[in-house]
């Protein structure tokens, strides 16, 4: 509790910071869980990250997060981006895994592992960059509709690599697609009943719609669609930001009053305690450590998001600011791909080099990206908004 005392004390005094340079309010909670980690004094506060308290409280700030980008996307878009997405995610898979196998068997490692850790590399972190898209008000854009399908798609490499390297230890768990294809079939059935069904009765039953009744059924149709995603393997995104989207006409009743309630709870409490964690999730042993190869595969990182986002922007007319945009929003890590190296690391079969590179990536991208991000999307703005 004192902890958190302190992190939206120093959060609130930062943002007046934050908003004189028009950056998100959400990057205060990650620098101060930076600071908390950097500083020796500080550094014990770390191990409060994965404690049980702090990361439920942290599962479902990023659960409410990302179905209010659900409820904020334009699905017309989405739609119309879904080939573009499918490219890109494509692409990214293949020229991200096939640059970093290169680094990673230059310094001699196995094939296999060379292949594991450069599928996870691969993966993007759209659950930390959504957010602050949606706070930047460009959710609906095309560029966000480029970061966050690929990132949703590539969820399935993210469970298949976890489950692969769960196997190579002698782990029970194993890939098995025909759970994952049940769980989108099973979230596309209960999209459809909400949609057409369960929704519009209850909004014929709300006489009078009040702003706090609402509130309760977005949260309980959002904890729904997450609890069924997280069953099958699919992640917290899926299922959030699916529920967000079936709840998009139904807001309407309230005239937007109960959205309002439910953004000042995500990105005024909960929000802040999900980034809060991720800073504290960084370490700088993890950054000083093995320092040449963690450098060769952010570039690797970079290397294989931009040219895969080149090439689809060319072939889509994207502008060049576009380009720079969607190529930045795919380079954050921090996902669930580091699941895989903890299993791999914890075997033995990788080392404590190839470990701490791969946590050096994620922090270095973790602490990068989200500020770069912010400060062009804000100076790029009318160009992403209206290409």
């Amino acid at each position: 509790m004192v902890l958190l005392v302190f992190m939206f004390g120093a959060s609130y005094l930062l943002h007046f910071l934050l908003d004189r340079f028009h950056l998100p309010s959400l990057l205060a909670p990650l620098l101060v869980g930076l600071v908390f980690r950097f500083i020796p004094q500080f550094s014990w506060v770390g191990k409060y990250a994965s404690s049980g308290e702090l990361g439920f409280l942290s599962s479902l700030g990023i659960m409410l997060l990302i179905f209010l980008v659900g409820v904020r996307v334009d699905v017309n878009e989405f739609k119309r981006q879904s080939l573009n997405m499918v490219s890109i995610a494509i692409l990214n898979i293949l020229f991200s895994t096939l640059i970093g196998m290169l680094v990673l068997l230059y310094y001699g490692y196995s094939l296999l592992i060379s292949a594991l850790i450069s599928s996870a590399l691969a993966t993007v972190a759209e659950a930390t960059i959504a957010p602050i898209l949606d706070e930047l008000d460009v959710i609906r854009s095309r560029s966000a509709n480029l970061i966050l399908g690929p990132g949703i798609l590539d969820d399935v490499l993210e469970i298949a690599t976890a489950s692969i390297a769960s196997v190579m230890v002698g782990s029970m768990g194993t890939f098995n697609p025909s759970m994952i294809l049940l769980g989108i079939f099973v979230l596309l059935i209960l999209a459809i009943i909400f949609h057409r069904l369960i929704l519009p009765t209850l909004a014929s039953l709300e006489v009078e719609a009040r702003a706090y009744s609402l509130t309760m059924l977005m949260i309980l149709v959002a904890l729904t669609f997450t609890l069924i995603s997280e069953y099958f393997s699919l992640g917290i995104l899926l299922g959030a930001v699916t529920a967000g989207i079936v709840f998009q006409k139904f807001i309407s009743k309230s005239g937007g009053e109960c959205v309002k309630l439910l953004r000042a709870l995500a990105y005024g409490f909960l929000g802040p305690i999900f980034f809060f964690t991720i800073g504290l999730s960084i370490t700088p042993e993890s950054i000083v450590k093995s320092a040449m190869l963690t450098l060769w595969l952010v570039l690797a990182n970079f290397a294989g998001k931009f040219a895969s986002t080149i090439i689809v922007g060319i072939y889509a007319k994207m502008n060049w600011k576009e380009i720079v945009v969607v190529g930045m929003g795919l380079s954050a890590k921090f996902s669930m791909g580091i699941i895989p190296a903890q299993i791999l690391y914890s075997a033995g079969l990788i080392d404590e080099a190839l470990f701490t590179s791969f946590v050096g990536v994620s922090a270095i991208t973790t602490m990068t990206i989200p500020f770069t991000l912010s400060y062009i999307v804000k100076r790029w703005r009318e160009d992403i908004i209206n290409p």
